[in-house]
C-alpha cells in the first residue's frame, strides 16, 4: 500500500509539471545505450551531475525522515507485542498512514521545487545568447560591415556629384581655411540661392581648388560660411534668415563682373 501511494504521488507530480504524455517510446529497445563510452560521456555532463545530486538529496532526505519514524516505531514494538491482533493491525494501519502522509508531504515539497526549477531551466533555454541576437539582427537588418560599405559608396558618389556642381556655382563663401560653401542662384528655377556644395578641411580645399580652376569667385566671410554649413543641406535653398547676407555677397560678385546675371 505504501509503494502504491508513493507511485501515485510520483505520477501525479510528474503530470502536474509537464502534463499527461503517454508514450511507449521509452520501452523501445535502443542498443546504442549499451555503448559504455557514450554512456560515460552522458553521465559526465553538468546537467546529469546536477540531476544526480538532486536525486541523491531527495533520497537522503526521504530515507532520513523515514528512519526517524521507523526508529520511533521500533521503540513501540515491545508494547505493541502485548496487544491483541486486531489492535496490532490498527496500530500498523495508523503508523502506515502517518508514514505515507509524511512521504507524500516530502514528495509534494520536492515537486513544487522541481516545478519552479524546471520552468526556470526551460525559459532559460528559450533565451537567446548574445551571438544569436547579433546573428538575428544581421538577418533582419543586414550585415553592419556591408551596410557600412554601402554608406561609404553612397557618400563617395554624393561627394563626386557635389564636386561636379561646384563649377556651376556663382560664388564660394569660405572661412577662409576650414569651411567652404558653394552657392548657385538661378532665378528661373529657384526662388532663393541654393547650396550646391559644402565641406570642411580637405573637402573645403578641394571645393576652393575646383572653384579657382573654373573661375568661380571666392569670398571670405567666416560667420556666413559657418552658418551656411550648419544650417543648409546640399541642394537646399538658403533660409530666409540668411537670404540678406547671401544676397549682399552675390551682389558683390556681380558687381565685380564675375557673373552677368541680375539679382531680383
Amino acid at each position: 500500500p505504501i509503494a502504491i501511494i508513493v507511485a501515485i504521488a510520483g505520477v501525479s507530480g510528474n503530470v502536474a509539471q509537464i502534463g499527461f504524455n503517454f508514450t511507449t517510446k521509452p520501452l523501445t529497445p535502443n542498443f546504442g545505450k549499451l555503448n559504455p563510452i557514450k554512456g560515460l560521456a552522458n553521465l559526465l555532463t553538468i546537467e546529469k551531475m546536477l540531476q544526480s545530486i538532486k536525486i541523491t538529496l531527495k533520497s537522503l532526505t526521504a530515507m532520513s525522515i523515514g528512519f526517524i519514524f521507523f526508529w520511533h516505531y521500533i521503540e513501540e514494538l515491545p508494547t505493541v507485542a502485548l496487544m491483541s491482533l486486531p489492535n496490532q493491525m490498527i496500530w500498523l494501519r495508523d503508523k502506515a498512514i502517518v508514514l505515507a502522509s509524511v512521504m507524500l508531504i516530502i514528495i509534494f515539497i520536492y515537486a513544487i521545487v522541481d516545478l519552479f526549477l524546471t520552468r526556470k531551466q526551460y525559459f532559460d533555454k528559450l533565451k537567446m545568447s548574445k551571438q544569436e541576437i547579433k546573428d538575428e539582427m544581421k538577418n533582419m537588418e543586414g550585415d553592419p560591415h556591408v551596410k557600412a560599405k554601402i554608406r561609404q559608396i553612397q557618400f563617395q558618389a554624393a561627394r563626386k556629384r557635389m564636386m561636379a556642381a561646384v563649377p556651376t556655382a556663382d560664388v564660394v563663401i569660405t572661412n577662409p581655411t576650414h569651411y567652404a560653401v558653394a552657392i548657385m542662384y538661378d532665378e528661373t528655377k529657384h526662388h532663393a540661392p541654393v547650396v550646391v556644395a559644402k565641406g570642411v578641411d580637405n573637402i573645403a580645399i578641394q571645393i576652393k581648388k575646383i572653384a579657382r580652376e573654373n573661375g568661380v569667385h571666392i569670398v571670405q566671410n567666416p560667420p556666413l560660411a559657418r552658418s551656411l554649413y550648419k544650417e543648409v543641406d546640399v541642394d537646399r535653398p538658403i533660409p530666409d534668415m540668411l537670404f540678406t547676407a547671401v544676397a549682399e555677397v552675390l551682389a558683390y560678385v556681380y558687381k565685380m563682373g564675375k557673373k552677368r546675371r541680375g539679382l531680383s
